[in-house]
Order: structure tokens, then sequence, then C-alpha cells
């Protein structure tokens, strides 16, 4: 696959319950992730030459596309429940890539959504409170984190036979 290394970065900060726009303008300053660190260096992408951040620039974006660039944001229309579109930022370069990491894998109702409903749903069912879960995925309502559990039917049986 072209440009693995940037896309599996992608999926696996995904799982950490991070939405895609927030991917994109992750510093490097704040994760570390060796296997991709060591792709940036061998491709110049960001580099300092200081010893700290393994001689990446803090302040730099942590993802580059393969052109070598930090992922960008354009402006996006959302229809809200209520009938009000509201426009938001969102990195659709991203998000693409990460759809087809998912398609790949044969995992094709996937997005660059599904590790935050993931880490929620698995949350919620290991005990976890919904408002703590909404507190950790940014949700000013719990409703909206309600949305995110998705238990499918072999789960609830197997949690059934369990009691």
């Amino acid at each position: 696959m072209q440009y693995s290394e940037g896309k599996r970065c992608a999926v696996a900060l995904s799982h950490a319950a991070l939405r895609v726009t927030e991917i994109a303008l992750l510093g490097t300053e704040h994760v570390l992730i060796q296997q991709w660190i060591d792709h940036r260096l061998v491709k110049k992408w960001g580099i300092s030459g200081r010893a700290e951040f393994q001689g990446l620039i803090p302040e730099s974006l942590f993802l580059y596309t393969v052109r070598g660039a930090p992922y960008s944001l354009q402006p996006k229309p959302r229809k809200l429940d209520s009938g009000v579109v509201r426009e938001y930022w969102a990195c659709g370069s991203l998000e693409q890539a990460m759809r087809e990491v998912y398609n790949k894998c044969g995992l094709h109702s996937a997005s660059s959504h599904s590790g935050r409903k993931s880490l929620c749903t698995n949350a919620v069912v290991n005990g976890v409170p919904i408002e703590t879960v909404a507190r950790i995925l940014g949700h000013a309502s719990t409703e909206t984190t309600i949305d995110y559990v998705v238990i499918q039917a072999m789960r609830i049986e197997k949690m059934c036979s369990l009691n």
C-alpha cells in the first residue's frame, strides 16, 4: 500500500479516541511513534538536526502526506438534526486515506471515526460511566456519546450468557 507508514500511524491514533482532524493537527511534541519518526527522518520531513525530539521540529505537525507536507484542513458543511447547516474544518484527505486502509483490510463500513466508536463501546461495556466517556471524546452531550455505542448482537448474546 502506498504511504503505508503514515496510514498505519493515523489508524493507530484514531483508536486513541482522536478525531481525524485532531490527528491531522497533532504536533510532534505530543506523540512519539518510533517507526513513523524513523520514516520522517529518512524522508527529512520537519527535521531540526537537534537531539531533542529525535531530531524532529517539536512544533511541526506530526503526520505528513506522501508529498512531505502536513495535512491541511478544508471547510466542510454539516447538516445538524435541527436542519441548520454548520461549517466546520475537516481533513478530508486523511479521512480518505484511513478509509482506504480499512477497505483494504476488508472493513468496508469502517471510517476514521471507527476507533472513537470502538473505544466508546468498549468503555461503556466495561462499566465506564457514559459521562466520563463523553468527556474523553470531547462531547458536550451524553446523547451524542450514546450514538457512538455500537454493540453487535453476538456481543450481547455473549454478555447475557455470562450472567
